[in-house]
């Protein structure tokens, strides 16, 4: 770990399991970003990921008008597959359905 002050808050890198975030080593990144292992650092997720892991681009939740289908946020879902507004996730459609606007529909 280096620092720039004796201050919990003068951290310029940190090491170990801890992560480097607006001048802080954190045990864990806040909302938005993902621990990079190789840098130790907390780097901002793609605009599109609301949470994401191991990548910026690994999605694990989307933003409110989009739908987390294999680890990607889009905003309309494949056929045969329908978005479930709760769970913000792309759902298998009942398998009588090509398209479905909901799981038995």
């Amino acid at each position: 770990m280096t620092c720039n002050g004796g201050n919990t808050n003068n951290c310029l890198t940190c090491e170990g399991s801890l992560f480097f975030e607006k001048n802080y080593c954190n045990s864990k990144c806040s909302s938005h970003k993902w621990a990079n292992d190789e840098k130790n650092t907390c780097d901002e997720c793609s605009t599109n990921c609301l949470t994401c892991k191991s990548s910026a681009t690994n999605c694990l939740s989307c933003g409110s008008t989009l739908f987390l289908e294999k680890a990607k946020c889009i905003s309309k879902c494949p056929d045969g597959k329908y978005g479930d507004t709760s769970k913000r996730t792309c759902e298998v459609c009942d398998n009588t359905c090509k398209t479905c606007d909901a799981a038995g529909t």
